[in-house]
């Protein structure tokens, strides 16, 4: 399992709660980002597959930045590998523990916000706005940190561990059989991102149950954080 640090994100790359997400152009909404520091926050290598009816799964990935290929069976197989962070965010509105699915292009403008902060990340409420369109690719969004609290994160349900609720990891035998038949163990977990996950075992490897060719992919101050201001931070 390749899981790595902020520091780290260049090199990875080439689901619980509910997913958070901002659906159109000005929608907006308080959230805290449950951590304490920059350096609790993790990044995950995964690979997208197909587990049929045109759902998908996130898998761990095996291998580290620096290791050949043929570590991992589905970076061999050219499934490429994949840097996501899932953030644990707090949406106040809602008052419930969240996933906020990102890149790691999200970092170089949401790390210098949450640097800005003093004490613990989660003590400081944040307005995260949307600006793009629905579809729009080149979606952005516009932070305002309002008035610290002073919540901990002892303050706070338990965070979601994604390798518990979102990412399936399985060993180099289970992804290579995974290549050649087609099958991935266990992949009907009914939670995703978007339509649910299924519980068909097809992938992205197409009727290769008899090893047949892959079909590869290329490329305030109160608890709610009203009433207190900010400054506007743009990512």
């Amino acid at each position: 399992m390749a899981k790595f640090g902020v520091t780290d994100a260049d090199n990875y790359g080439g689901q619980g709660g509910n997913y958070f997400s901002l659906k159109d152009d000005g929608d907006s909404a308080v959230v805290r980002f449950m951590y304490n520091s920059i350096d609790d926050i993790d990044g995950y290598a995964v690979h997208r597959v197909d587990v049929g009816n045109n759902k998908f799964r996130y898998v761990n990935c095996l291998r580290e930045y620096n290791d050949p290929l043929d570590v991992c069976p589905l970076c061999a197989a050219r499934n490429f590998q994949q840097a996501k962070f899932y953030f644990n965010i707090y949406d106040l509105d809602e008052e419930e523990v969240k996933i906020w699915e990102r890149g790691k292009q999200i970092l170089k403008s949401l790390v210098p916000v949450l640097q800005q902060i003093n004490g613990p990340i989660c003590g400081t409420p944040v307005k995260i706005i949307r600006h793009g369109q629905a579809g729009d690719q080149y979606t952005r969004y516009d932070f305002e940190l309002l008035a610290p609290d002073g919540v901990t994160m002892e303050d706070l349900p338990d965070p979601v561990d994604p390798n518990e609720k979102i990412i399936l990891t399985y060993t180099f035998d289970e992804l290579q059989n995974f290549v050649k038949t087609g099958r991935l163990p266990n992949a009907e977990v009914a939670v995703d991102n978007s339509n649910g996950y299924s519980s068909g075992h097809n992938n992205n490897y197409n009727n290769n149950s008899g090893g047949n060719e892959i079909r590869r992919r290329y490329p305030s101050n109160d608890n709610n954080g009203r009433g207190g201001t900010g400054n506007n931070r743009a990512f």
